[in-house]
Formats: structure tokens, C-alpha cells, sequence
């Protein structure tokens, strides 16, 4: 009995690795819009957005997931009589990420590797023709938005 309890007690740091992996996966769901500057909606703009990770298109409005990753994401819409719509979103490191690194250093390795500990905002505004850049403000998920540097 000592000895199952001792094994149970050396493999807990294992077991439980790569916490944000396991509580919150390797993709993220999105919402993306396109609008004007001035705030109307832009509908049935063909956007693709690229990080490390992988391609993935999408008309507008959409629903979607992406791989997360360390990597900003990039995208890019386009509408037939609008000017494009570009945006680096930033990535951040998720929350649950800083627990791992605390608590089990292994975890966190796993986490960084796989992407799982780092976040986009989760609602994308692209607005026709601009260049900005989307951030998260804080680790809620709220985001600000900054003109891109010409």
C-alpha cells in the first residue's frame, strides 16, 4: 500500500503536465467581423489568417478556431470595392500558463511547446482598409486596439 501511494505521489508532477494543454487544448474559438472605419458592418469579406501553426480562410462574419501558438497571427480580408483590411494580433501568454510555471516546470515546457499557453482576443474586428494591430489589455480577454506603424 506505501508503495502505490509512494508511485501515486512521484507521478503527480506528470499527471498533471501541461496544464493549459489539458484545460484549455491547442486551439482557440474566434469571432471575426469586418466593418467599415466607420462602424458598418462590411458582410462576405474573404479573410485568411496565418500564424506558425497553420492557414485558415473565412468569410465574414465568422465563427472559428485557430492552433494557438507564440506567434502573433496575421490577417488579411478582402471585399470587392473595399480597400483591404489587415491586423497583427498579438499573442499573450494565457493565465493558466503562469501557474504551470510555477507550480510544475515540466508543464510549462509542454505548454510553451504546444502553443497551449498563449492566447488571441477572441473577438476580431478587422476594419476595411486599415493596418492595425489587435492586443489583449489584460488576461480577461478584453483588447485594445493601436494603429500599425506605416
Amino acid at each position: 500500500m506505501n508503495l502505490r501511494l509512494a508511485l501515486l505521489a512521484l507521478s503527480a508532477p506528470l499527471l498533471f503536465s501541461g496544464c493549459a494543454t489539458v484545460f484549455s487544448g491547442r486551439t482557440q474559438d474566434l469571432t471575426l467581423n469586418t466593418q467599415t472605419v466607420d462602424g458598418q458592418p462590411v458582410q462576405q469579406a474573404d479573410c485568411t489568417l496565418k500564424n506558425d501553426r497553420g492557414t485558415w480562410k473565412a468569410q465574414s462574419p465568422a465563427q472559428m478556431q485557430v492552433r494557438k501558438s507564440d506567434g502573433d497571427l496575421t490577417v488579411e480580408c478582402q471585399k470587392n470595392g473595399f480597400d483591404a483590411g489587415f491586423a497583427r494580433v498579438i499573442s499573450r501568454v494565457h493565465a493558466m500558463f503562469v501557474a504551470d510555471a510555477l507550480l510544475w516546470g515540466v508543464g510549462a515546457l509542454v505548454d510553451h511547446a504546444t502553443g497551449s499557453a498563449y492566447n488571441y482576443p477572441a473577438e476580431l474586428s478587422i476594419k476595411m482598409g486599415t493596418s492595425v494591430v489587435l492586443d489583449r489589455s489584460d488576461p480577461s480577454g478584453e483588447k485594445k486596439e493601436v494603429a500599425a506603424a506605416e
